[in-house]
């Protein structure tokens, strides 16, 4: 997999308490070859507090992955977070979990999220989400629907 876009600017997060998915995910970057491009945090409190950071020295991301169901902050409040402050509202937000429901679904979409998947239970179904959305924010930062810095 090469990456269209080789600028400084361009990177997502994914953000799951569960640290076992979020290793594999690594691992399945590492093996595209593309794992300088992807952050990960294991909570909504580790996000925020790193884009409330990066707004002030780093570019913002090009894509947010959230998890639906989290402790604490869930995957949909934090999207509630996200769109009613102005400096994240247009980062387009990815949400996957294994509870992905129609109805969930709708009230994401509803809510701005971008993109809605129910979390694959094999590896080489995570694999194939994973590429899927690698290209998702490789159509964002080509759409130009993106801030690459506050």
């Amino acid at each position: 997999m090469t990456h269209k876009f080789p600028t400084e600017d361009f990177y997502f997060i994914v953000v799951d308490d569960d640290k076992d998915d979020l290793e594999l995910i690594k691992d399945i970057y590492e093996e595209l070859k593309v794992s300088q491009y992807v952050k990960t945090y294991t909570s909504a409190d580790d996000l925020l507090e790193y884009l409330n950071g990066a707004t002030k020295t780093n570019y913002l991301p090009s894509l947010i992955v959230l998890d639906y169901n989290m402790p604490k902050i869930s995957g949909i409040d934090l999207l509630q977070i996200l769109r009613s402050d102005q400096r994240f509202q247009s980062i387009p937000i990815v949400f996957y979990s294994t509870t992905m429901t129609v109805e969930i679904e709708e009230s994401l979409l509803a809510a701005g999220a971008a993109y809605c998947h129910q979390k694959p239970v094999t590896i080489q179904g995570v694999r194939e989400l994973m590429k899927e959305i690698w290209s998702i924010a490789e159509s964002f930062q080509q759409r130009g629907t993106l801030y690459n810095s506050y």
